[in-house]
């Protein structure tokens, strides 16, 4: 309705008050607002509310609103509810909204997903016949349904715009017929802008210009539009020419015009006179335009007479006399209907007239017509596209030029057909066996899921890679097939579409060869130095290769050397015998075995030998350290080049609290570990000692099965194996598995299968009756155990008449992670999939940590803090929010089992600067046994608590604090720079510390890593603890050899003088069976309590 002439006062009024009024004339209520220009718009009572604008459009309701909307050409709307049109088909039926060409609709119209029912137009005589005429280059039509259309027009004729300027969006078209003479189309009669995700399923039939879905789709000079994710599945008849699928012509404007028909189809049968196809009758680029039609498909069988084709029935460009050149594109696409013809007939197309000497292009590519349908006469073969048959067009092979990330699905055994059609949810790629020996084969399957609950098999379709590619470990064909080339780790990338997952593969080839040690000079030597040079070879060139030699020189621990292939080169100095102990270790983990050599140095002259060998055969070496469950004797011999008479051999047991002399060979037969110490003095006083050790271990496996045996029938049995050996430990190769009938011990021939030590081994079959769960294992010594289970009874299946169904694939029950790499700090214990607990101690300021997980199955999930961790994506940060946080790793597996790994995270936090002057605060500390001398050292201002108000007394202590405390309590004073050594991560170092690391630096206290670094937050060891301590007493140092603590071989030789001073001077003692755990953290308490000893012992 109109607005009154009093609303024109009005609206003055509110505009020069700012304000929105409401003023009722009457029955007639008016509200005036102000739009965001300063004009004003009347909401108008037409329409079931909104205001017209793109924020507020009018909401249409009935019959009768939408017929307003012909008012309204410049204003916005939307559908809100279905609307039925019946009431306006009598007679000529709906009158399209804006059927002048010069007054079109310019706003936008959303159906909102409501239909639109019984549009009839019969008006043979009239243009733009539809149910909006014309709509302008600013209009947008969306989610527009119509239902039971029929309409009758003259030119430019559709189901939803007869000539479409603006954009139309997910529409639909569906009802009998609509008919004109030139340009008529299921949706569109003329298209000039972007139709994207729209359909018509109508008969259409006209004069010539006649499409399924558009009669000419016509391009603009300078523009470029699309016809995308469309289709059309009616009839198409066209008395003249120019008649298609889907578009009866498509036409370039001219200079920098682009038409493009992409990831559409047609299914209808098309019939014309000439220039008919089955999906456009007539593709046309005019001067410097450009056409492009690209994978999309016809299906229907298309009759004409001249230039008729399955997908097009004629390609031509600058049909105009110009020297400008134009191009048609046609790629990535197919036709299966038959085609038939008189003349300038073809599969694919009819034919294509490019004017090549105007340096024109028509270009063809990767598109294919269907033979079998021409099972009489001559196939319409024109050389344009490749004719294949059934068979090739469901075979991958044929497609392997495409590209499938591009809008297709390709399956084998099945046509190609749009990524929108049916939408992919998910897919999955698994291998049957991921651990293979070498020349065994496996294969990979790759299985997708989609929207419409189709399953496909998409091995043939994936592509495989294979990281790495040289060495080349495995190789896998096209169909999956995987084959073993070289023992190694392997990653396969399975890549389907625009996805990718990938496989790891482990190939083993067995243990490596061990490597070599050459000694120069070799045996006794009073040389200043022996050059060692450790290097490894496979006489096979299939083993897994080897970059890794674990060295172990004297007392030190085991050390991981990179390996290149040239020999690794270290020299030893040091007096006396040093066992230089060598293990490759292959890029899978296997390990060779030990071979050892000794440098043996005496420049005084002495000499010490220590003999190993088994009892029953002296003939064979023991070597120390190594498990076995044989007896092994110890013989020693010394001598002197310079015929100097020698003392007596010592031998101790007891790392040297106790010696006793050695008359004669010692034999050890019981089972245990001995740490076994010999030296010799000559009467000069020169010492020569000798470490050993001996392990031997005469214990069978032990086997735990829970439950072991079940007298409830079930479905299902399964029993959780644990398999434990407290001395040499299980060798996790050896453990096997066999459910079986019989109770009676099974020989090698039984189906044996291997598994991981604590899994749950489940079993079923239909035929049910009595089972037994048969175990074996082995430790590292080979002794054996064997055990069988109690009886667990299977309950029989029910007979069923149906036919047997195919086997069942048994879900993994495998819950163990294999990878678990942390970002920042390390896990303590070290990682195995077997400990699910541990600690981690990060830096101060980390707020997130990143971890790298993989699970021992391919088909395990992994949620961690309940979120999940997908196979393609490996690893996940997690954000840190106080000092202690607990990160939960759930691994289930196939069948469901679950095992959680739990990371208890700690972030080592800076002391406050300064020592608080008020009496401490501690609120952590009461009764703790480190209470008196915390209080103490706060007393004299060597320490200070966090801002919370706690000391953190179990905290692990970094070496930045650890130096501050020192230089506290030390009072050691001066200015930070002058020529204190500069370290690498000085950066690192926070501005409350630079002063103490600075003085402490100067003072010889504290010195950096071999990189240059100091790694203030890093927690200090016990071993640092002690060097540190040390040079803070300024004593000096005896040559200490060994350290009177049990775990003497795993203190550095560099460190053991300090060690041993500071435990001389009372200030260290050892934890917990007089282990002193160099490599362990120092706690907070430990770190106070040290300093209080260094005082006293300063103070004396």
């Amino acid at each position: 309705m109109r607005p009154f002439k009093s609303s024109v006062l009005l609206a003055a009024l509110v505009l020069f008050f700012g304000w929105t009024w409401t003023q009722l004339f009457g029955n007639v209520g008016i509200l005036v607002q102000a739009a965001d220009d300063g004009a004003f718009a009347p909401l108008s009572s037409d329409f079931a509310g909104g205001s017209g604008t793109e924020e507020a459009p009018y909401i249409i309701e009935t019959a009768e609103q939408l017929n307003k909307v012909r008012d309204y050409l410049d204003a916005h709307f939307k559908l809100g509810a279905d609307i039925n049109l019946s009431t306006y088909s009598s007679g000529e039926g709906w009158l399209p909204i804006a059927t002048e060409y010069s007054s079109p609709f310019t706003g936008t119209f959303d159906g909102n997903g409501y239909q639109i029912t019984g549009l009839k137009i019969n008006r043979e005589d009239e243009n733009y016949q539809s149910l909006f005429g014309v709509t302008s280059e600013t209009a947008v039509i969306r989610n527009v349904h119509l239902e039971v259309v029929e309409i009758k027009g003259y030119d430019y004729i559709g189901g939803l715009v007869g000539y479409s300027y603006g954009i139309i969006e997910n529409s639909t078209v569906t009802g009998t017929l609509i008919r004109g003479e030139m340009k008529v189309g299921g949706l569109a009669g003329i298209v000039r802008n972007d139709v994207i995700g729209s359909s018509a399923h109508i008969e259409v039939v006209g004069e010539r210009e006649v499409g399924g879905l558009a009669g000419l789709f016509r391009g603009s000079t300078g523009k470029k539009i699309t016809i995308r994710d469309s289709f059309a599945t009616g009839d198409v008849a066209g008395i003249n020419n120019l008649v298609g699928g889907l578009v009866g012509i498509i036409s370039s404007g001219n200079i920098g015009s682009v038409n493009e028909i992409t990831n559409s189809y047609a299914t209808g049968e098309v019939n014309g006179d000439q220039l008919v196809g089955g999906f456009v009758g007539k593709a046309e680029a005019l001067p410097s335009g450009v056409v492009r039609i690209k994978n999309s498909y016809a299906t229907g069988n298309v009759n004409g007479k001249q230039y008729v084709g399955g997908l097009i029935g004629f390609n031509v460009t600058n049909g105009y006399d110009s020297p400008i050149s134009s191009v048609i594109e046609v790629e990535h696409c197919y036709a299966t209907g038959k085609v038939t013809g008189h003349s300038e007939t073809g599969g694919l197309v009819g034919a294509n007239n490019e004017y090549e000497e105007r340096g024109n292009i028509i270009e063809v590519a990767g598109s294919y017509w269907l033979t079998d349908s021409y099972t009489d006469g001559e196939l319409p073969d024109n050389g344009i596209g490749i004719p294949v048959e059934e068979a090739d067009l469901r075979d991958p092979e044929t497609f392997k030029d495409w590209d499938l990330t591009e809008g297709w699905y390709q399956y084998d055994g099945h046509r190609p057909f749009l990524q929108w059609q049916n939408p992919l949810i998910s897919w999955a790629a698994s291998i049957a066996n991921d651990q293979l020996n070498l020349d065994d084969k496996t294969h990979i399957t790759v299985n997708t899921e989609h929207q419409n609950g189709d399953r496909y098999n998409a091995t043939t379709t994936a592509r495989y890679s294979v990281d790495p590619d040289d060495p080349e470990i495995v190789r896998v064909d096209p169909n999956g097939e995987v084959s073993t080339v070289k023992g190694g780790k392997a990653t396969i990338t399975v890549s389907l579409f625009d996805k990718s997952e990938t496989l790891d593969i482990v190939v083993d080839s067995g243990n490596p060869e061990p490597p070599t040690i050459t000694l120069h000079p070799d045996g006794w030597t009073n040389a200043a130095k022996v050059e060692v040079a450790i290097d490894h070879s496979a006489a096979n060139p299939r083993q897994t290769d080897v970059h890794t030699i674990r060295v172990k020189v004297g007392d030190k621990e085991w050390e991981d050397r990179a390996f290149n292939g040239t020999p690794i080169r270290l020299e030893v100095t040091e007096e006396g015998q040093t066992k230089i102990q060598a293990q490759a270790m292959d890029d899978i983990g296997n390990k060779s075995t030990i071979v050892e050599r000794t440098v043996k140095i005496s420049r005084s002259g002495l000499k010490l030998d220590v003999d190993l060998y088994f009892t029953d055969n002296d003939s064979k070496a023991y070597p120390s350290g190594t498990w076995t469950n044989q007896s092994v004797t110890a013989a020693v011999y010394a001598s002197h080049d310079h015929g100097i008479a020698l003392r007596p051999i010592a031998y101790s047991l007891d790392e040297g609290a106790a010696w006793e002399i050695y008359h004669d060979p010692l034999d050890f037969t019981t089972e245990g570990q001995y740490s076994l110490w010999f030296r010799v003095e000559d009467v000069l006083g020169n010492e020569m000692s000798e470490h050993v050790l001996i392990r031997i271990d005469h214990t069978n496996p032990e086997i735990e099965l829970k439950p072991d045996g079940d007298e409830t029938l079930s479905r299902t049995i399964s029993s959780q194996v644990n398999v434990k050996d407290d001395g040499s430990g299980i060798d996790a190769a050896s453990l096997r598995y066999v459910w079986s009938t019989s109770s009676d011990p099974l020989d090698e021939h039984a189906y044996w299968q291997p598994f991981i030590n604590q899994s749950t081994l489940s079993h079923a079959d239909k035929n049910g009756g009595d089972w037994y769960l048969h175990i074996y294992a082995k430790d590292q010594v080979g002794q054996e155990s064997y055990r069988i289970s109690r009886r667990f009874r299977l309950e029989r299946e029910p007979v069923s008449s149906e036919p047997p169904s195919p086997p069942v694939y048994i879900r993994s029950g495998n819950a163990t992670l294999r990878e678990l790499i942390l970002s920042e700090g390390a896990l303590i214990p070290e990682f195995s999939g077997d400990i699910t607990t541990y600690k981690a101690l990060i830096p101060h300021d980390a707020d997130s940590i990143q971890l790298t997980i993989r699970a021992a199955h391919h088909q395990a999930g992994i949620s961690v803090n309940g979120r999940q961790v997908r196979s393609d994506q490996g690893s996940i940060r997690i954000p840190l929010h106080t000092d202690t946080d607990i990160i939960d790793i759930v691994v289930t597996a196939e069948d469901g089992t679950r095992r959680t790994y739990s990371i208890t995270v700690e972030r080592m936090q800076e002391e406050m600067p300064d020592p608080p002057s008020p009496e401490p605060l501690f609120a952590d500390i009461a009764g703790h046994w480190a209470e008196p001398f915390i209080q103490e050292a706060y007393a004299k201002g060597i320490i200070a608590g966090y801002p919370d108000g706690t000391f953190r007394p179990d905290h692990a202590v970094t070496r930045a604090e650890f130096t501050l405390m020192l230089v506290r309590a030390l009072r050691l004073e001066g200015e930070a720079g002058g020529d204190a050594p500069a370290f690498a991560d000085g950066e690192q170092i926070g501005e409350w510390a630079k002063q103490a690391i600075d003085l402490a630096a100067r003072a010889g206290i504290v010195s950096g890593y071999e990189d240059g670094t100091l790694r203030p937050g890093r927690p200090v060891t016990r071993v640092e603890m002690a060097v540190m301590i040390a040079r803070a007493t300024g004593a000096e140092l005896t040559d200490h050899t060994h350290t009177r603590f049990a775990d003497d071989a795993r203190i550095p030789a560099w460190a053991k003088s300090y060690v041993e001073e500071v435990r001389i001077m009372g200030i260290i003692h050892g934890r917990d069976r007089n282990l002193f755990a160099p490599n362990e953290t120092l706690t907070r308490a430990e770190a106070v309590t040290s300093i209080l000893r260094l005082l006293e012992l300063l103070s004396q």
